[in-house]
């Protein structure tokens, strides 16, 4: 058992070879790349409610890249952040 960091948030789960599966103490899930403790690539979280985030994350956990929010209710938006700020454009 390993843990990561997203967001600031801790996640526990197994990673291999760069990549694992992490649930964090609310119960959101996470599956994709990691690197060095943090959550670094691509990765998919996901809630009990049915919402998925699919996100490019930075070096240090946070958002980096294309952004794109899914919503159980049928909703859906589209970001894009920048390594520098972490803010959204």
């Amino acid at each position: 058992m390993s843990s990561i960091i997203r967001r600031g948030d801790t996640f526990r789960g197994i990673s291999v070879f760069g990549r694992g599966v992490f649930t964090d103490e609310d119960g959101y899930t996470y599956a994709g790349q990691i690197r060095d403790g943090y959550a670094c690539g691509l990765g998919v979280l996901r809630g009990s409610d049915g919402d998925e985030d699919y996100a490019e994350h930075g070096p240090d956990g946070n958002y980096d890249g294309r952004h794109v929010d899914r919503y159980a209710f049928g909703d859906t938006h589209y970001r894009l952040y920048e390594a520098t700020t972490s803010a959204a454009r």
